[in-house]
């Protein structure tokens, strides 16, 4: 439920909790749901809090709101199937391609308010200190998708040791002997900013591909990165069945 004390929005908790339920199957897939005054009701803040959570899961997939008739229930596709845990150096190693990668920054950082609300992802940490890393990743010398990834402090500091230009940051996790159970992760679209456009050689506005996975290991998380792809580069490949995603892979175009 909501708790008004904690640094993370209420409309992200909102949305957390109403996520949570969606991917148990609570609802059916094209099943009207309940209407905003209910889960005003339910979580006891206002239409404006719900109204931003519902929106926020129709964005993802999970809902449909149709001014006049109401929300409906959508199949979520993306987020819930996308399969195997793919790294994107490997997949331009499959082009023939050569992967470096060039770190930006990297700085010790604090999860307040602000940061939650630009990355809600980060309150699954169990330290609200953590360490960031932004790495501007090239295929053959040309740059295709900037990273920005949140570790443990520790943890962090400790990858920055090793050499970017040829390892990718799960080659480097492999080389520590963590091992990932699993991850959660949302894929978007939005305009480039003027920053992310001047790293990626594109025009500010130009549509980009953005990936946003929290990887785990030992049920604790581990990472939260933020990929930004050229849009015109990457797209996802899904196989399903009737019922569910059978596999699914990200694949460079």
């Amino acid at each position: 439920m909501i708790d008004k004390r904690r640094a993370l929005p209420l409309h992200y908790q909102v949305m957390e909790s109403l996520r949570r339920r969606l991917m148990a199957g609570e609802w059916r897939h094209g099943q009207l749901f309940p209407p905003d005054k209910h889960w005003v009701e339910t979580f006891g803040v206002s239409v404006t809090t719900v109204r931003h959570a519902l929106n926020e899961l129709a964005r993802e997939g999970w809902l449909l709101r149709q001014a006049g008739k109401g929300t409906f229930v959508q199949t979520h596709a993306v987020a819930s199937a996308m399969g195997a845990l793919t790294d994107i150096f490997d997949e331009i190693r499959l082009r023939g391609a050569r992967p470096s990668a060039q770190l930006i920054r990297s700085e010790k950082c604090q999860v307040g308010e602000e940061l939650l609300q630009r990355h809600p992802g980060l309150e699954r940490f169990e330290s609200i200190t953590l360490f960031m890393i932004e790495l501007l990743l090239c295929m053959d010398s040309r740059p295709v998708c900037l990273i920005e990834s949140y570790w443990p402090l520790e943890l962090g500091r400790e990858i920055l040791k090793y050499n970017f230009s040829e390892q990718s940051l799960h080659d480097i996790l492999d080389a520590m002997g963590i091992v990932r159970d699993g991850a959660e992760q949302i894929i978007r679209a939005e305009a480039a900013s003027r920053r992310v456009a001047a790293h990626l050689e594109l025009d500010e506005g130009a549509p980009v591909l953005v990936m946003e996975r929290l990887f785990y290991a030992c049920d604790r998380a581990v990472e939260y990165s933020i990929h930004r792809h050229h849009a015109a580069d990457y797209s996802y490949e899904l196989r399903l069945s009737p019922k569910c995603a059978l596999s699914g892979r990200g694949i460079l175009t």
